[in-house]
């Protein structure tokens, strides 16, 4: 071999070890490319996994739209009705907030889409938990309705919301860390939704406000979420609002579409619409139903869904029965309650009221205001049997202990009040 062939056979091998040696170092570059992240990712799942096992979550919170909302926005029937009022707009640090509106009118979507995309998915997304009221209907009692919703254990006692939310803030150990030098940078309040929070007031009435007072104190209190409760009357608000351990809550209402903007609606035949009440969802419902027995098929219905899905009467009492004075409060009741059975003059004759007022008088002498305020209407019915006199025994203790409670979950009539202003000299 000559010395120019043995020259261009090393030049070729040259250029082949420089040519792997290019190929080796691109390998190398785009292994450290795609590891960081990789190297990351493991790093995060890691931690992620070291926080579930240290703050296992009887329900952990979770994507509120992915996890929760999202399925109430999939396949929505034509025509959508959009409505102005966005509850998240509403957030407030202080205040929980009543969400009110009729049946069907679409409170539940209103939630799913009206969460901005940039809250959807990402590090900004809303985290929370979904409440379900109308599972209520399902179980014996209000703490297995609980435990069933939070996936938790009876032996916990009903605290399984609070250990959630607690071990929410907890995983946030990086915001938590930050909080100590950075005060503005706090970990994030997780987002809880009651829906259907007035059946589950009727189903449950004294168990049920007494554990959304609890709730309430979990946002203004110990800044850990905020709530939103979901009701379909304005009893099942008042029973929220008369709460009387300081404003905790504000209420927004869910108007229906007045003409124009129904007009607006793309494929909404409006005359049939407001002849529903502007109900979408007795729109929707009633499609099949002729023009001539529209009216009649809407009147039945809602009165139906009332009976069904509203509470007769808000379970706490009115405010301005703290104000009147304990010396007049018996009196005050009694005529109050005279007054209230008076308007159902085809139901109660004078004899039949005059008898279930001296009942209750017998039944509330010696009991002190703040005591009857709070009775619940079990405890009413429960004290009028114990009362009961022989030529009261044609009387209902549930129907008139019914009427007691609604008659203190409204404010005192002004003629109730009149006469006390008479009296005095």
């Amino acid at each position: 071999m000559s010395d120019m062939e043995e020259l261009a056979r090393v030049k070729r091998d040259i250029e082949e070890i420089k040519a792997r040696d290019s190929f080796m170092t691109k390998l190398s570059e785009w292994a450290t490319v795609i590891g960081l992240p990789v190297t990351m990712a493991g790093v995060y799942a890691g931690t992620q996994l070291a926080v579930n096992l240290r703050y296992p979550s009887a329900r952990p919170v979770k994507n509120l739209w992915t996890s929760h909302l999202r399925i109430f926005s999939k396949d929505l029937d034509f025509p959508i009705v959009k409505f102005s009022l966005n509850p998240y707009s509403k957030i407030d640090r202080a205040r929980a907030l009543i969400v009110q509106g009729r049946n069907k009118e679409g409170k539940t979507t209103l939630f799913a889409t009206c969460i901005p995309w940039w809250r959807r998915y990402g590090p900004f997304a809303y985290k929370g938990i979904l409440f379900d009221g109308r599972q209520g209907k399902g179980v014996d009692s209000f703490k297995e309705w609980q435990t069933s919703q939070l996936f938790g254990q009876t032996t916990k006692g009903g605290a399984e919301l609070t250990i959630t939310l607690e071990d929410f803030q907890n995983r946030q150990w990086v915001r938590g860390l930050l909080a100590n030098f950075l005060p503005f940078v706090r970990p994030k309040p997780a987002i809880v939704i009651v829906d259907q929070c007035e059946e589950l007031l009727k189903r449950f009435p004294d168990e049920a406000l007494g554990w959304c007072d609890q709730l309430a104190d979990l946002q203004c209190r110990q800044n850990l979420a905020r709530i939103f409760f979901v009701v379909n009357s304005s009893a099942g608000a008042k029973s929220l609002l008369n709460l009387n351990r300081g404003r905790r809550f504000d209420l927004a209402e869910l108007e229906p579409l007045d003409h124009d903007q129904a007009l607006n609606v793309s494929g909404l035949e409006v005359p049939r619409f407001e002849a529903c009440a502007s109900n979408i969802g007795l729109y929707k419902d009633t499609v099949n139903v002729p023009a001539d027995e529209l009216e009649a098929e809407v009147s039945y219905t809602m009165r139906k869904w009332e009976d069904d899905f509203h509470i007769p009467y808000s379970v706490k009492y009115d405010p301005s029965w703290a104000g009147v004075d304990e010396t007049e409060f018996d009196a005050t009741l009694l005529r109050a309650l005279r007054a209230r059975l008076e308007t159902k003059a085809n139901k109660y004759t004078e004899e039949k009221i005059n008898d279930r007022i001296a009942w209750t008088a017998a039944a509330i002498e010696g009991t002190t205001p703040p005591v009857l305020r709070d009775m619940t209407a079990k405890e009413w019915s429960k004290k009028l049997v114990f009362t009961r006199a022989e030529r009261f025994g044609y009387l209902d203790p549930d129907t008139l202990a019914s009427e007691v409670k609604h008659t203190l979950s409204v404010p005192v009539p002004a003629a109730a009040l009149v006469e006390k202003e008479e009296r005095k000299p």
